[in-house]
């Protein structure tokens, strides 16, 4: 619970564990499912790739991760990768509605753009969702002058994760505004928004490759 990183030793006792030999009347004797695989620290990651490579007779690994981009692309490449569709606004409606009021549920849906866990875990935590913290923050800096939005990204950003949940929050904010303009035959508009949203997806590639993050705080700052 409230786990922010998934550490190099906790998967080396999972490897470890897959060295045990069971008794099973089935090709697959073990399932290691690793939920919010995007949490593992790259230590983690590199320990788990040489079980993804040539995993231990009978054991199945399993993951889950917000996106195939946030973990690294080795890890991707060796994985059979299964994309759970985003749900349109009528099915969430549908599912959510007697738990949640109609502007939550619309609220919700939009900043996690039908992503089904996102929006589960936005509905459940209200306010205090780091995301929908993120997304309050990217607007107050999106009001500050371009010196005074650089200070107040590169100071959040030295919170560890902070950087990532920033660069989903402003890439959010910014595909809401993007669909607001093309329902708004405001093409132009779209257009920048568009350019804006595929340099805040560059932005989250080279944050899961290490890349430097104080040019990537400073890169957001210029996007936004």
């Amino acid at each position: 619970d409230d786990k922010k990183e998934i550490p190099i030793e906790l998967v080396r006792s999972v490897t470890a564990s897959t060295r045990l030999k069971t008794i099973s009347g089935t090709n697959v004797s073990s399932v290691i499912f690793i939920e919010d695989a995007q949490l593992l620290s790259l230590p983690a990651q590199n320990a788990l790739l040489k079980d993804l490579e040539e995993p231990p007779a009978g054991v199945v690994y399993i993951l889950t991760a917000t996106s195939e981009y946030n973990v690294l692309p080795t890890i991707a490449s060796r994985s059979q990768r299964i994309v759970v569709q985003p749900i349109s606004s009528n099915v969430a409606n549908r599912f959510f509605i007697g738990q949640y009021n109609a502007e939550q549920i619309q609220s919700a849906w939009l900043l996690s753009q039908g992503s089904v866990g996102l929006m589960t875990e936005l509905l459940k935590d209200g306010a205090q969702h780091q995301l929908k913290e993120a997304v309050e923050e990217i607007k107050h800096i999106l009001k500050l002058p371009m010196y005074e939005r650089l200070i107040a990204i590169e100071n959040s950003s030295s919170v560890k994760g902070k950087l990532e949940v920033l660069l989903l929050a402003a890439e959010r904010i910014m595909a809401s505004l993007h669909h607001s303009a093309i329902a708004k035959n405001n093409y132009s508009q779209a257009s920048a928004l568009l350019l804006k949203r595929r340099k805040l997806q560059i932005l989250q590639k080279q944050l899961v490759s290490s890349a430097n993050k104080r040019l990537i705080s400073i890169q957001l700052a210029l996007t936004l």
